[in-house]
């Protein structure tokens, strides 16, 4: 949980979150009462001036993947094929979009080179560090994004089945299923003003072929 505070004085404010018992192994902020947390399951705090992590903390429930990705790398004498497919899952609400989606396919060393195309987002790869990227600024929500072509290596060294990993993002929409039901702030009489946003951004996600 990152808080952003642009508040004068010394405004006391009360968290209640949704779904709070699934949360799990949380640590807080030095400014959290951790016994209004521990009695409660409300988070009551001071917040110091600007931006700081408030909270960092483990979903005891197994979190779903929003998106799903479907890797086929076969190796031959020579060359190998690539077949790359990720879509949505019915987990994603129609209404939000996967944005700032980058699959990576780390070739080995003695990878000569790939031709690989896609009809979404852009195919880069890397002669130096025979990395590929295929990056989608956004998930189209009609069609499935497929990444398809080859590659050659040197026969002398047949190359291991590379492992993929997938990086995303989803704005306004928790994948954790944590919500915050109210904001109260005392201890100040001027007006405020609650803004919540939620972000859902998978990193270090990694499918074997």
């Amino acid at each position: 949980m990152e808080v952003d505070s642009q508040m004068a004085g010394l405004p006391d404010i009360t968290l209640r979150i949704l779904n709070a018992s699934s949360i799990d192994d949380i640590g807080f902020h030095p400014c959290v009462r951790l016994k209004r947390w521990e009695q409660e399951k409300t988070i009551s705090f001071i917040p110091p001036d600007g931006k700081f992590q408030m909270a960092k903390y483990l979903i005891r429930n197994s979190v779903q993947m929003p998106i799903y990705v479907k890797p086929q790398i076969l190796v031959g004498e020579q060359t190998g094929t690539v077949h790359v497919m990720i879509g949505s899952k019915h987990t994603v609400p129609r209404d939000k979009d996967i944005e700032d989606i980058v699959v990576t396919i780390p070739f080995s060393k003695n990878c000569i080179g790939t031709n690989l195309t896609s009809k979404f987002g852009v195919v880069i790869f890397d002669e130096v560090t025979k990395i590929c990227h295929w990056k989608m600024s956004k998930l189209p929500k009609v069609e499935t994004p497929i990444l398809e072509g080859n590659f050659t290596f040197d026969p002398e060294h047949p190359p291991a089945k590379p492992t993929v990993s997938v990086n995303f993002m989803i704005n306004m929409w928790a994948a954790s299923g944590l919500k915050v039901d109210s904001m109260t702030l005392t201890n100040e009489k001027y007006s405020h003003f609650k803004g919540v946003r939620s972000i859902t951004s998978g990193g270090q996600i990694q499918i074997r072929c």
